[in-house]
């Protein structure tokens, strides 16, 4: 009884602290938290993983009834911070407040304030609870529609009028459909144990309601459901798979050298639907995980249209971009067929787990490069602790004779601090279509070590790390064995409630390429620096300045640089009806290899570091209105106007101007 008491007296002490220490959530727009959690370059698929932070923030993870795999979704925790905030709900029972979060020792002030945002405490949430009916079901589900459209103030070449004769001639160099993309997204989620949802899509060029296009072009739809007995997740439908460290399957996202420093020792847990409008990196079938006290066992079978060019009938290479505009487009839009099927078993004790996969692939074509439509790929994976060390990894081979290992070795000094090793070989022989991991180019031809570490003093966070990789056989623009390094060092202030945020960033990248000068291979040296400084004013107010230098040598081009300075300016009003920025910035470079970015708020699910190169100017505005609690509109207008050319792209994408404008529009429905 006096532990209950006390239980509760800490509960309430540290709930009032809370209100203070997460009052950021009101401090904080969703954009300023997916800046913090995202970088620049830092992922392998930036768009899926903002997608799944949106998701989260719109649908938390219930802290209480949580298990490894529900919090390993978030990408920022690692495996270590995963198992403590298990084992501390464990032997104290439910939180009552997120302020108790300050007791679990792994946790540093920064990601308790992250934590905030994708977690929620205080709610008992039943596991074992049925809906009842689906009346009940629709009535406690939440529902959103998300409509979006996009209106070009310009026209590109693929739009203008061509005759008929032309045509004939040069089929492709029309577009089949209308300039005005536009999308929808409908979605359902009951306690985030069922969930459903549509989403569909058509690009600018492509046809809606005509010729072989009877609604939209891209279209696709899920069932998930999760906790029900040994049923620990099910989806049908479109679903991306990953498991181990990603050697076998991963198409879920791929964690980039920065933040493999804090989460390289995650596992990779399982089947999650395919909610968004990518096209690409996902199956169309049926995957489902049981669990029988320390095992686990996945299953999925799956059969899924793909894109691909081909040659003599055979698949050259497949097509990821999702555009089909064209007849020529149009012909490689699902002319190939993929069967696959997976299982995987695993076990766990304690903090310590190893597990087992499977993959069979069948394509209804021969895959010009090995000769065979037919491959498999099997390995193992392991994730055990000790003290503060954690060894993880994974070992693969495929039918046609490669293999593949990853190993890690991690030392926790404090919350997210601490030391990473990865050492990786992947053989030239070794193929996994839809294997993702830890990589400078892909899961073959490649041998490396990366060596990191993170830690903290005063009020800075700072990392630093260093890879060397080699190509043991000719690889992409190096026609003989190449190699090189990449190094990074990067300064952030790790205060996220102050009203100043600095961050600066130094990463340079050694590697060897062919060159025609000098007619062998010879080093490209390319070095980039980012400098951002974010003000808040008031809690409504903040400005933001970012700075990007990027300088090139390569013998063929001789030295180039290039560099951009961007000012944006967030608002939003206290009662948080009417939210918005407005982003004005420079930039001129020498060539496309220096390219730089500038960062502006977008719509929702979409996160823009915008890529330039050349010489201009690039603004944009965007404005969020709450015309009632479960509507938002959201507009944005963006313009880039360039100083050294009078014509911007080619071929049917070539706009005869120096600028282009666009607007668009979204709107966003809860109920």
């Amino acid at each position: 009884m006096k532990n209950t008491h006390f239980k509760w007296l800490l509960a309430f002490c540290l709930g009032a602290h809370s209100s203070f220490l997460f009052a950021q959530n009101n401090y904080f727009q969703w954009s300023d938290i997916a800046s913090i959690v995202l970088q620049e370059e830092d992922f392998s698929e930036e768009t899926f993983l903002y997608e799944l932070l949106e998701e989260i923030y719109e649908n938390p993870v219930d802290i209480n009834n949580a298990n490894i795999e529900k919090l390993s979704i978030i990408p920022f925790l690692s495996l270590s911070q995963i198992e403590d905030i298990l084992d501390y709900v464990k032997k104290n029972g439910e939180m009552k407040t997120l302020g108790e979060l300050q007791l679990i020792e792994s946790l540093d002030y920064n990601t308790r304030i992250l934590l905030s945002y994708f977690v929620c405490a205080g709610e008992r949430n039943l596991r074992t609870e049925g809906p009842g009916s689906l009346n009940i079901l629709f009535r406690q589900g939440k529902q959103k529609l998300i409509l979006k459209g996009e209106i070009p103030l310009y026209s590109r070449s693929g739009f203008n009028y061509h005759t008929t004769e032309e045509l004939e001639n040069y089929p492709n160099r029309a577009y089949l459909g209308n300039k005005y993309p536009h999308s929808l997204r409908y979605s359902f989620n009951w306690k985030d144990r069922i969930r459903f949802g549509i989403n569909a899509g058509k690009d600018a060029g492509e046809t809606f309601f005509k010729g072989s296009a009877p609604w939209y072009d891209y279209c696709s739809a899920y069932l998930s459901i999760d906790g029900f007995s040994k049923l620990r997740h099910l989806t049908v439908g479109n679903l991306k798979a990953a498991f181990g460290q990603g050697l076998v399957i991963n198409t879920a996202f791929g964690f980039g050298k920065q933040m493999a420093l804090s989460s390289i020792d995650r596992q990779n847990s399982g089947f999650r639907p395919h909610s968004s409008n990518s096209e690409t990196g996902y199956f169309t079938g049926i995957g489902a995980t049981f669990a029988f006290g320390r095992i686990s066992i996945s299953a999925m079978a799956s059969y899924t249209f793909r894109d691909a060019t081909l040659k003599d009938e055979m698949v050259s290479s497949f097509k990821t971009d999702g555009y089909h505009r064209t007849p020529l487009e149009l012909s490689k839009k699902h002319n190939t067929t993929e069967t696959t099927g997976l299982i995987h078993a695993g076990w766990s004790w304690n903090s310590n787990q190893i597990g087992f996969t499977l993959l069979f692939d069948r394509y209804d074509r021969i895959i010009l490069q090995h000769r065979t439509n037919i491959f498999w790929n099997a390995s193992a994976d392991w994730s055990l602790r000790w003290n503060r060390f954690t060894f993880l990894g994974e070992a693969a081979i495929t039918g046609l004779g490669g293999c593949a290992a990853i190993n890690v070795i991690k030392y926790r000094i404090y919350g997210r601090n601490g030391l990473s090793l990865i050492l990786r070989h992947y053989s030239p022989d070794y193929v996994a279509f839809n294997g993702k991991s830890f990589s400078e180019k892909g899961l073959s031809n490649e041998s490396g070590a990366f060596l990191g570490a993170i830690t903290r003093f005063a009020k800075f966070d700072l990392s630093i790390y260093c890879d060397l990789f080699l190509f043991s056989e000719h690889s992409y623009r190096a026609s003989d064995s190449s190699g090189g390094f990449d190094t990074q060092i990067q300064l952030t202030s790790s205060e996220l409630n102050s009203a100043d945020k600095i961050e600066c960033r130094y990463r340079f990248k050694n590697r060897g390429y062919d060159s025609n000068d000098l007619g062998c291979l010879a080093s490209r040296n390319t070095g980039r620096l980012k400098m951002s400084w974010e003000h808040r004013f008031t809690p409504f107010i903040s400005l933001k300045s970012l700075f990007n230098f990027t300088h090139s040598y390569f013998p063929d081009t001789g030295f180039e640089k290039g560099l951009s300075l961007s000012e944006s300016f967030s608002f939003n009003t206290a009662n948080g009806k009417i939210s918005g920025s407005v982003t004005t910035g420079i930039f001129h470079t020498d060539s496309g290899n220096v390219s730089v970015s500038i960062y502006e708020n977008g719509l929702l699910y979409d996160y823009n570091f915008i890529t330039l190169s050349g010489s201009g100017t690039r603004n944009s505005f965007v404005i969020k209105y709450n015309i009632l609690p479960s509507l938002f509109v959201t507009l944005k207008c963006g313009s880039t106007i360039y100083f050294d050319r009078e014509a911007i792209s080619s071929s049917q994408q070539k706009i005869d101007s120096f600028h282009k404008e666009d607007i668009s529009l979204q709107l966003q429905v809860k109920f």
